[in-house]
């Protein structure tokens, strides 16, 4: 794939997130370090609805791969990379310490230490 600065982003129609949620306002801080505002063509819910806006080939955007998989592998799609790399996100997981766990819940603790 080509590689692109996350200057070059504002040369491209952009689909992203709408800017209520988390992830979104996780990119714009973090370009906004860098001096940068994206005007995006499209505000979108959901990542699965981004996908299919880039499948019509309406625009670029940064979603999780999963969500953009299949497509990749059929050609459909490509990935873009970026020169500078957008740092990990940090989760943080709370639990009622007198409550047990659900065997759903262990599980997905395993996951995610893993």
């Amino acid at each position: 794939g080509r590689e692109v600065s996350i200057h070059e982003l504002v040369n491209y129609p952009l689909i992203m997130l709408e800017r209520k949620t988390a992830t979104r306002q996780y990119i714009d801080d973090y370009l906004l370090k860098h001096s940068i505002t994206l005007e995006p063509e499209f505000e979108l819910a959901t990542s699965d609805l981004i996908v299919e806006f880039a499948c019509r080939g309406l625009g670029v955007s940064c979603v999780v791969r999963d969500f953009a998989r299949e497509d990749i592998e059929k050609g459909v799609l490509f990935e873009i990379d970026l020169k500078e790399k957008i740092p990990a996100r940090q989760i943080a997981v709370v639990a009622l310490k007198n409550v047990p766990l659900t065997a759903a819940a262990k599980k997905f603790m395993e996951l995610l230490q893993n």
